[in-house]
């Protein structure tokens, strides 16, 4: 059985607690499951750790491994009916939204990927060998895209904001 459909299981119906185990409304699609998870621990882990996120004074190494304490910790809180693969999936998921770029940092690693186009929250769509195809990444709000873009923007000390809604930078390996 699929981790989505293991969260909508009937079992999983409880209303959402102090932890991050998503309600599950009777609509709610099985694909949207283990997104609406991953928001869910997101948000518990942005209300736990705050500013610390984006302490200077943490080398980098530092602060991967202060949010991966933190997802374990959330992570063995949570009820949601998962194997040990599983949790470590969302973990790793998790840490690279959270320290990472998020859903475009595995096509910026991809050597096949020539340019990765976000417009909004979904989707994501890359280009290979000249053909631009949609993706099943997604950013699941426009407050998780926004983070990411203030990382790369921060990263070659730029900002963005209303007064300045655009900004021309490039990725720290130099691509744009």
């Amino acid at each position: 059985m699929k981790l989505s459909e293991r969260l909508n299981a009937p079992g999983i119906t409880a209303a959402p607690t102090d932890d991050f185990t998503p309600a599950r409304p009777a609509d709610r699609s099985p694909a949207n499951a283990v997104a609406e998870l991953k928001a869910r621990a997101h948000q518990a882990l942005f209300s736990r750790l705050g500013v610390r996120l984006f302490d200077s004074t943490l080398t980098q190494e530092q602060l991967h491994a202060y949010v991966a304490s933190e997802i374990g910790d959330l992570m063995a809180a949570t009820t949601a009916p998962l194997s040990a693969g599983e949790r470590q999936r969302l973990v790793d998921d998790i840490l690279h939204d959270v320290v990472g770029l998020g859903p475009i940092d595995r096509f910026l690693a991809d050597h096949t990927v020539s340019e990765v186009m976000v417009n909004s929250t979904a989707p994501i769509f890359v280009e290979r060998s000249g053909v631009i195809v949609e993706t099943d990444s997604r950013f699941f709000s426009d407050e998780h895209l926004r983070r990411v873009i203030e990382r790369i923007v921060a990263q070659v000390g730029r900002r963005i904001d209303e007064s300045s809604p655009m900004v021309d930078a490039r990725l720290a390996d130099g691509s744009e």
